[in-house]
């Protein structure tokens, strides 16, 4: 009869006992872990978790750039359900927000008053108020008053501060003309027809100038005083007229201008600096997400603008009406081009500079000038690409190296302004390098140039 080797007891046995099945499970995990690995990211890092884990924090990283491109929403713990019903309202009614600053006027609530700032048992009579539907019915302005408003703002750069002032005087500040009564619009339009506000002066590109200067040194001293003043809310000093920028000047105590000339970078920075607080924001979005570009410029078509004009150019209430829309959620939703579907036609203008002049031309005709892949609809990029792929753009000879070397030889003989000034009369295509070009706009260059 064979023995049997009696199982150790005691303290010394039960450690044999977990030793054992300890390598067993370690000889498992190791097991797995080789099987899996196909299934996770291709490092030399040892172990399943330390493999899953760079896996995973590239996705999480992932998800929060996702979630960083998305419109930040204001909750109920940052504003108050009765402020967050009052935005939502603002949204679902346009005569809302008009009802709203009539009220806010009554219980004394200052015009330009932050909702942040309001006391919350205002706003609460203010929603019991409109829940009982004792507040009036308000005729907002039409379609074609608006329209006749955006024509004659583009056409008259005194308007907006005749229509600023106007709206703080008998508006309780809005100058939305979208959320303004259709009487109140009309009174102002037909008053501005008539001639009645008068002529003014604007601040010239000097006295502006000077106020920049001064905002370059140091302080507040322009914000300060434009919050403090009854009329216009805009930190662009052309905005103002001139006899207004020259009152701030004659202040005592600014700081003194250095006089000297501002660096390109400076002059930039300058400007955005003078932009309303609605346009600084909307030149933060375009930095924020990528849909926001394509979003503007649908917006400027529908209201009437050029889709090209520069955001110092566009009139303050359509940026305001813009910034308000995207803070309500109320601009569309746009499929932006994915990540493959950008570098597939990175992929393409990289191998052939003609697709990147077809696209060019594309983006001027079908989008709005916009030529970054990424700020592009998914489906304008795909149609570029199928047109493509089907041989619908005719074929172009672009530049050779020969044709570039002549061009860069007329540059450094004259000056690079020469091409610039040749290539901008052509509103086609942005690239200053010659190979980017067709070699007949090229030799028509050079023709010009006597080369």
């Amino acid at each position: 009869m064979a023995r049997t080797r009696p199982r150790p007891c005691g303290p010394m046995g039960h450690l044999r006992r977990t030793a054992v099945a300890a390598a067993a499970i370690c000889l498992f995990w190791r097991e797995l872990s080789l099987r899996l690995q196909p299934l996770f990211c291709n490092t030399s890092v040892r172990g399943l978790t330390a493999r899953a884990a760079p896996c995973w924090e590239g996705r999480k990283v992932a998800i929060e750039m996702r979630g960083s491109q998305k419109r930040k929403e204001m909750t109920p713990e940052q504003y108050g359900a009765d402020k967050q019903q009052l935005l939502n309202l603002f949204k679902l009614e346009n005569e809302s927000f008009w009802h709203w600053k009539q009220f806010s006027s009554e219980q004394g609530i200052a015009m330009k008053e932050k909702l942040k700032d309001v006391p919350e048992d205002a706003v609460r009579k203010f929603l019991d108020i409109h829940s009982k539907g004792a507040l009036d019915h308000v005729e907002l302005a039409s379609p074609d008053a608006l329209s006749k408003f955006s024509k004659l703002q583009k056409g008259d750069k005194a308007f907006s501060w005749h229509w600023e002032n106007f709206c703080a005087q008998k508006a309780y500040g809005v100058a939305l003309p979208q959320k303004l009564p259709a009487g109140l619009l009309q009174e102002f339009l037909d008053a501005f027809e008539a001639g009645s506000f008068g002529d003014v002066e604007m601040a010239s590109d000097e006295l502006a100038a000077r106020v920049t200067a001064i905002r370059k040194a140091g302080g507040n001293h322009w914000e300060t005083w434009v919050s403090e003043q009854a009329l216009g809310n805009s930190l662009d000093p052309k905005r103002w007229t001139s006899e207004a920028v020259r009152a701030f000047l004659s202040q005592p105590g600014l700081p003194e201008a250095d006089g000297e000339p501002l660096s390109k970078a400076e002059s930039k920075a300058a400007r955005r600096d003078s932009y309303s607080s609605e346009k600084q924001q909307l030149v933060r979005l375009f930095g924020e997400e990528l849909a926001i570009t394509w979003q503007w410029k649908e917006f400027c078509t529908g209201q009437g603008t050029s889709a090209s004009a520069k955001v110092a150019d566009v009139p303050e209430s359509i940026v305001q009406q813009f910034v308000e829309m995207h803070s309500n959620g109320e601009l569309p939703e746009v499929e932006m081009a994915t990540t493959e579907l950008v570098a597939k036609l990175d992929a393409l203008r990289q191998e052939d500079y003609a697709a990147t002049w077809h696209f060019e031309n594309f983006c001027v005709d079908k989008a709005m000038g916009v030529r970054d892949p990424k700020r592009l609809p998914a489906a304008t990029v795909e149609e570029f690409l199928s047109l493509y792929e089907a041989g619908s753009f005719p074929l172009v000879e672009m530049a050779s190296d020969e044709l570039a070397a002549q061009v860069d030889a007329v540059i450094k003989a004259k000056t690079i302004g020469v091409w610039q000034t040749f290539l901008s009369r052509l509103q086609l295509g942005n690239s200053w390098s010659a190979k980017r070009w067709p070699a007949e706009t090229v030799r028509r260059f050079l023709k010009e140039h006597g080369a």
